[in-house]
């Protein structure tokens, strides 16, 4: 009678360590393959990161003393900017905090090579049209989580432009900057324009005309300083 009662007991018992064992088997191979997964995912992630962007954000400011209107913006030969656009700043006074607007671009970078950006504008005080050509490593540029590249065009005095890839604040007074190229631009007095003649001529013109600019380092540098107004 005892040995009959201990197999009735001992049975279902094995039946249900037999369940569990087979749960926590489930439960491993689900582990399993979600760090499996997980880990795929990384990878792919660390790869496109290491390879080709997958975006532009870009945005635009200048020096505080010199506001452009830029008449044209081409990336990789791509028209991105047509039409005439007003560019104010303070970038040699704010950077990294400079807070000019972002554009968001989906195309297709090469992460091994350059980008090329090509630039048409005119100073707004001094009336002077300019014209650059700048190739940049996109290895030089600053990537966000989106996997995309930042970079800032920033207009100088006398044709200076920069393309600036500031690496984002972790603290307010933090202010580490990086430019990944620049370039003196090209005088193109036939296209010197003066649009103070008419402060309505593009939307917010006159209020960037009223706009008292604090003295950066607009005076102090920039490209050929000292030349006459054409």
């Amino acid at each position: 009678m005892t040995i009959q009662a201990s197999k009735s007991v001992s049975s279902p018992l094995r039946a249900g360590v037999r369940a569990l064992s087979q749960t926590l088997a489930q439960i491993q191979a689900q582990t399993l393959a979600q760090t499996l997964a997980l880990a795929l995912f990384l990878a792919t992630v660390a790869g496109c990161r290491q390879g080709d962007p997958a975006g532009l954000d870009l945005s635009f400011s200048s020096y505080a003393q010199t506001p452009v209107v830029l008449t044209e913006f081409r990336v990789n030969d791509v028209v991105l900017m047509p039409g005439e656009r007003l560019v104010q700043g303070l970038a040699d006074l704010n950077r990294p905090h400079e807070n000019a607007g972002v554009s968001v671009w989906t195309m297709r970078l090469d992460g091994d090579g350059e980008i090329l950006f090509e630039a048409s504008w005119v100073e707004l005080l001094s009336h002077r049209a300019y014209h650059a050509e700048i190739a940049v490593p996109v290895r030089q540029l600053q990537r966000n989580a989106l996997d995309h590249v930042e970079m800032m065009p920033v207009f100088g005095p006398g044709g200076l432009l920069v393309i600036a890839s500031d690496p984002m604040p972790q603290t307010g007074t933090e202010a580490e900057l990086h430019d990944a190229g620049q370039i003196c631009a090209e005088r193109q007095p036939e296209k010197d324009r003066d649009y103070t003649k008419d402060p309505t001529a593009l939307p917010m013109l006159k209020e960037i005309l009223d706009f008292d600019r604090p003295v950066g380092r607009g005076g102090g540098g920039g490209c050929n300083q000292g030349e006459p107004v054409r």
